[in-house]
């Protein structure tokens, strides 16, 4: 009689492939995130002279400096900052993103010296930018906006 219940008792199951596939993608997810922490923590130098990443890091760059401009416009329209603040952070913003996307310290740059070190297309945009904050005690709003255009254009004309 106990072997007759023998017959019921079988090998172990197989595993299903859904499992095998549930293990492949998690190990891609883990190698790519460990890829994208290497690329996010790679210092500017290193990403500007990359070939492949160096365009996606310039049109990154520029897309963000761009939003910031249009925010400091935008909340310079809505009244949350005055006009000299809007155009010092705007100031602010371009001398960033000079600094960032071509490596050269022009944070205490004096303006007319910009010419000296290659990028003299933001010189004018710096000195309007200077004017409208230190030499008018409150500049209109229509300026601070077409400043804000203007930077987004120097952003937008870097290469």
């Amino acid at each position: 009689m106990p072997g007759d219940l023998l017959r019921y008792l079988g090998g172990p199951q197989p595993y299903a492939v859904w499992w095998l596939l549930l293990a492949a993608v998690l190990v891609l997810v883990v190698l790519a995130w460990f890829a994208a922490v290497v690329v996010w923590t790679l210092p500017v130098e290193r990403l500007r002279r990359s070939r492949v990443l160096g365009p996606l890091h310039h049109r990154l760059m520029a897309r963000r400096f761009t939003r910031r401009a249009r925010r400091i416009v935008a909340d310079h329209g809505a009244g949350r900052i005055p006009a000299g603040a809007a155009c010092s952070a705007l100031r602010r913003t371009l001398r960033s993103f000079l600094r960032l996307t071509t490596g050269r310290r022009v944070d205490a740059l004096p303006t007319g010296e910009f010419a000296t070190v290659g990028l003299s297309a933001a010189v004018p945009v710096l000195r309007a930018l200077d004017e409208a904050q230190f030499a008018h005690p409150q500049p209109q709003e229509l300026a601070v906006a077409s400043l804000g255009g203007e930077v987004e254009r120097v952003i937008a004309s870097w290469t």
